[in-house]
């Protein structure tokens, strides 16, 4: 996140919490663990936290609120069998035997190259 980002965040939780002031220090503190956060993440964190919290959240708050909705968005994701066509029972004897051809032909490619005496 850039540092315009941050103060982007900053500045939203600050106007959700008026009394609350930032002094210099607090606000490079912040920026700082915000550095490798993705923005639209950390504002949808700051944005739950102004839904939720009665005080401005410190940064371990923020930043734990940050992991459960990165968590959340990664448990929401596609999973990677999404739109992958599954094969069919009578697909399944074909396939077997093209993975064996595969396999044996492997066999005969490797039988050519002589070993080597390194070690894995």
């Amino acid at each position: 996140m850039t540092q315009t980002e941050a103060a982007t965040i900053l500045a939203y939780l600050d106007s959700a919490w008026p009394r609350t002031s930032l002094p210099d220090e607090t606000v490079k503190v912040w920026a700082r663990h915000m550095e490798s956060l993705d923005f639209e993440t950390a504002m949808r964190a700051a944005e739950a936290l102004v839904d939720s919290s009665s005080w401005f959240p410190s940064v371990a708050e923020f930043k734990n609120t940050y992991s459960l909705i990165l968590a959340r968005q990664q448990m929401e994701r596609p999973a990677i069998t999404d739109g992958v066509e599954v094969m069919g029972r009578d697909e399944y004897p074909r396939f077997i035997r093209m993975c064996r051809e595969a396999l044996r032909n492997s066999r005969d490619y490797l039988s050519d190259v002589p070993p080597t005496n390194e070690q894995t």
